[in-house]
């Protein structure tokens, strides 16, 4: 399964920047019986512009990507079974998935997932203070806690005031420069 999202992965990454997105995440689930193949999209500089929440994609950058990687996925029959397709940005309170994420959201509150020294599963929420190579410190109940990567199981940001405070400013800034003919 992880030999196929790699396959998917070299795929579909360079048609999908090639128009200006980012993948954010593949993931290949089943519901109720049904493949569903999921892409979550940013634009492609919104790391390198600090854009915040939904990385600016609107439906019709969804419906263009959608169109784009099921055409791509129709000729090259990469998916034998039957799959539905769901291209989605990744939302105010996005996953995080990678370093990069994790440094471009120092500040704001997460919710964790992850393996320990003694190989549990625990569950954190805190702030992200710092990002030191590969690993993160999180300040949860006044104590700094260092995880790293590459013992996540997942992460995502806290749908929090601070957060949708930085998003509608930037929404905002977005219009003023859409409307001054700048995007």
């Amino acid at each position: 399964m992880k030999n196929h999202m790699n396959n998917l992965k070299k795929l579909l990454t360079p048609v999908i920047e090639e128009a200006g997105y980012r993948p954010v995440r593949y993931k290949l689930i089943t519901n109720s019986g049904e493949k569903i193949l999921q892409i979550m999209i940013e634009f492609k500089h919104a790391e390198e512009i600090s854009l915040c929440g939904d990385g600016g994609v609107t439906a019709d950058d969804c419906i263009l990507v959608s169109r784009m990687v099921s055409d791509l996925l129709d000729k090259e029959d990469s998916l034998v079974e039957e799959y539905r397709l769901e291209i989605s940005s990744p939302g105010i309170d996005r996953p995080l998935e990678s370093v990069n994420d994790f440094m471009r959201f120092v500040g704001f509150e997460a919710k964790l997932r992850f393996f320990d020294e003694k190989e549990s599963n625990k569950r954190l929420t805190g702030k992200i203070i710092d990002v030191m190579s590969n690993d993160l410190v999180i300040e949860s109940i006044n104590k700094n806690v260092i995880i790293n990567v590459d013992n996540l199981i997942s992460a995502k940001l806290v749908l929090n005031d601070d957060l949708l405070r930085r998003t509608r400013s930037q929404n905002t800034e977005k219009k003023q420069v859409s409307n001054e003919g700048g995007l």
